[in-house]
């Protein structure tokens, strides 16, 4: 990516949280109650019983509220696909424009991958087996300034692990779980 490229997004992002702050949303909260962690959650999700998408409507049961970085979006007409992702894993995120109204899904169209977000929901089954969580609620926890590296999936360039260990915490797992395993052992020590 060059220079003008990154300058460019860096000015959009810029200006998306001007426009965040005129929607009446607070781009940087100062709070936000979680009840699981993503791999807690998604234990939960494993575990517990699940529903299938046409029952969630029908009772409400207990939701899980999560938070984490948005690592990848896609998009199909009035539904959204969302993968999040915190210190303890990832979790895969579903958005139903019938579910969370209009504005809510226009908001959506702001977000950015690398931004933070709050989601609370209910699991259901996807017809091709698997669980994730349909959100009821969202709340915007943060814009991220600075776009991802291109290849966000990994870090290859040893240099670049080193100079930018934030990007190598964010995009390799085998040095976030190292580092974690590093803390643990300092603490117990």
């Amino acid at each position: 990516m060059t220079d003008q490229q990154t300058s460019n997004e860096f000015e959009d992002r810029k200006q998306k949280v001007a426009d965040l702050r005129e929607a009446g949303v607070q781009p940087y909260p100062e709070r936000f109650e979680r009840t699981h962690t993503l791999a807690e959650a998604k234990a939960l999700g494993e575990d517990g019983e699940v529903r299938e998408l046409e029952m969630i409507g029908q009772s409400p049961r207990e939701d899980v509220r999560v938070c984490g970085r948005l690592m990848l979006v896609r998009s199909h007409g009035k539904l959204t696909f969302a993968r999040l992702q915190d210190h303890t894993g990832q979790l895969q995120i579903c958005f139903m424009k019938d579910v969370v109204g209009e504005d809510v899904y226009k908001l959506l169209k702001k977000v950015d991958v690398a931004d933070f977000l709050g989601a609370d929901g209910e699991f259901f089954v996807k017809r091709h087996g698997g669980s994730r969580v349909l959100v009821k609620e969202v709340q915007f926890l943060g814009e991220t300034l600075r776009p991802l590296p291109e290849k966000f999936h990994g870090l290859k360039d040893r240099e670049a692990m080193y100079r930018q260990r934030y990007l190598d915490l964010l995009t390799n797992e085998e040095t976030r779980e190292r580092f974690l395993f590093r803390t643990h052992l300092i603490t117990a020590m």
